[in-house]
């Protein structure tokens, strides 16, 4: 390589050097500090933590409070509240409150109120969030007893607290809470209101209590000495279980909808009143009763299995389909019914009922019976007067023999579409 090629080599990269200088003295900026005092760059408190926090300082507590709320705003807890007998723990009297227990307990005491409670009429927009409330005299939280609407309560454990865990008025959200050992309801809920993700256990009341119009999705209710799960007419459940309650397993009001949901070893199953459809479900090992289903009432695709009485009781004018009934009453014992009526105007249809005592008993007159299929039993079917049903056809002895291959002979004995059977 010549010496004059380096040459230029070493000319052009001082040339652009100094155009890489040039620029950045061009764009540097001033040097020099603006006159003046120079502002912080860190942020205050405030900015920080924009939330009020609950001291005797920020929201002090009067002649029936340990802590007062009395402006919107949203407010969080720094360490545990502690009960004083006569008082709240925290009172609020304003609307469009947000109360962040940031994981601390509130803890009551002998002679305590609410832990905490709105005491002043129609409230709303009331939010009690993330941390654990116990031991207090009267409820965990009560947000029902002076009209307070539109409240939302999450992620809360509430324990042994002498009345409700939770009582919330209309038009309100619970979801993600644990509601064990209060002295009533785990959860009572008014009107149009939403439970989703609870657990209720050892409750001196109904598991959960809810009024009118209420969904509740994805919970479950353990021995509770009221039902485990109890709504009012015109509700939803859904995706539920309830399981060795000393009363209903679930308790349902008027034109209500029960989905894919279990009941077991409570005393009775499902109750569901007039109008509603139960969908998906199953009733195990009840002491009583399955499911029973109110006047114009629907049951579908559902189980019912080893109850102590009947898998599935039928009100009138009811629509039973699809339905599984079997061993209840211990496989036959007592008189154990898979499917019964006393009353009128039902239609069964497609459903299957083995190893009871009664497969089905009809007591009632003008139901309708057909393709339904019954096995087992020790008295297959009992059909009262005045009914209407398809072909009852015995194959319990079909004396078919074995296939193999392609096609085969009906066995069924009938080729009415209509047809029962006994196999």
């Amino acid at each position: 390589m010549s010496r004059s090629f380096l040459g230029g080599l070493v000319s052009g990269a001082m040339v652009v050097s100094g155009f890489g200088v040039a620029a950045i003295v061009a764009f540097a900026g001033p040097l020099d500090p603006p006159p003046g005092p120079v502002a912080p760059a860190y942020k205050t408190l405030g900015e920080v933590e924009p939330r009020v926090a609950v001291s005797s300082t920020n929201t002090p507590g009067d002649a029936d409070s340990v802590y007062k709320i009395t402006q919107p705003g949203s407010y969080y807890l720094t360490g545990k509240v502690t009960g004083v007998a006569g008082k709240h723990g925290i009172e609020i009297t304003a609307s469009g409150v947000t109360l962040d227990l940031l994981g601390y307990e509130i803890i009551g005491s002998p002679g305590s109120l609410d832990g905490v409670s709105a005491t002043a009429a129609n409230l709303g927009r009331i939010v009690v969030r993330n941390g654990s409330i116990r031991n207090w005299g009267d409820m965990g939280v009560d947000l029902a007893t002076q009209l307070t609407f539109d409240c939302v309560v999450e992620d809360l454990a509430l324990t042994s607290n002498g009345q409700f865990g939770l009582a919330l008025r209309d038009s309100s959200i619970v979801q993600r809470c644990i509601a064990s050992d209060n002295g009533g309801s785990g959860l009572a809920a008014w009107n149009s209101c939403t439970l989703v993700d609870c657990t209720v256990s050892y409750n001196g009341g109904s598991g959960i209590s809810a009024e009118s119009g209420a969904v509740v999705r994805q919970c479950a209710a353990y021995s509770n000495v009221g039902a485990g799960i109890e709504v009012g007419q015109a509700s939803t459940i859904t995706g539920c279980s309830s399981h060795s309650n000393f009363s209903w397993g679930y308790l349902a009001g008027n034109g209500c909808t029960i989905t894919n949901s279990t009941a077991s070893n409570n005393v009775d199953g499902f109750t569901a009143g007039a109008g509603s459809v139960v969908t998906g479900c199953t009733a195990e090992s009840n002491g009583n009763t399955g499911f029973f289903i109110g006047g114009g009432g629907t049951i579908q695709q559902c189980a019912a299995r080893n109850n102590g009485q009947t898998g599935i009781w039928l009100s009138f004018r009811c629509l039973a389909l699809s339905n599984t009934s079997e061993l209840n009453g211990g496989g036959g014992g007592g008189n154990s019914i898979g499917i019964f009526t006393a009353s009128s105007s039902n239609r069964l249809e497609g459903n299957i009922s083995t190893a009871n005592h009664y497969g089905i008993l009809v007591n009632g007159q003008h139901n309708i019976l057909v393709r339904n299929a019954c096995s087992g039993n020790t008295t297959n079917w009992s059909l009262g007067s005045d009914n209407v049903f398809g072909p009852i056809v015995d194959r319990r002895t079909p004396g078919s023999g074995s296939v193999s291959g392609n096609s085969a002979a009906s066995t069924l004995g009938s080729t009415d579409p209509n047809a029962n059977f006994s196999y």
